[in-house]
């Protein structure tokens, strides 16, 4: 089966692919620590809209499930992103903002391909240098998602 050759939608991308790792990039750990106690999801609504702002008006998509939520965990806190539908390459499921002590990442479960296959997913990660391919991701399930992000960001036991 030759690769999918299908783009994302402008509005998606923005979103997931430049307008979250940059927040992520300039609030860093503290987004996590604050949603602890706060409703992050109207903050994430006025994000998408700004997001859709610079693209053209034909391509804004509606911010249909989007929502964010505080995952507690004592060594691998997180806000899990749920994100409008994924429908082409690239379109992320799910993001998540991770904190480790005072680093953040910044992960994504992305709509792929795989010979053989009709449909895959990837874990990516931004960071300040750019975008890494981190190798295929579960289902694009929520708590498959949460798991892999663990498995990933997890300090090492001793």
């Amino acid at each position: 089966m030759p690769p999918r050759n299908d783009d994302p939608r402008p509005h998606h991308y923005e979103f997931a692919h430049r307008a979250l790792p940059s927040i992520v990039r300039r609030f860093g750990a503290a987004l996590v620590h604050n949603a602890a106690s706060r409703e992050l999801t109207p903050a994430l609504l006025e994000l998408w809209s700004e997001a859709g702002s610079r693209v053209p008006t034909e391509a804004r998509l509606a911010p249909d499930g989007l929502s964010a939520a505080y995952e507690p965990d004592p060594q691998v806190p997180m806000v899990v992103i749920t994100m409008p539908p994924a429908r082409h390459m690239v379109e992320a499921h799910f993001a998540a903002i991770v904190a480790s002590g005072d680093q953040t990442r910044y992960l994504v479960l992305e709509e792929s391909w795989s010979p053989g296959s009709d449909r895959a997913t990837v874990l990516g990660e931004w960071t300040s240098e750019g975008h890494y391919n981190l190798g295929p991701g579960p289902e694009p399930q929520r708590a498959a998602f949460i798991e892999a992000v663990r498995v990933l960001t997890r300090p090492p036991q001793d």
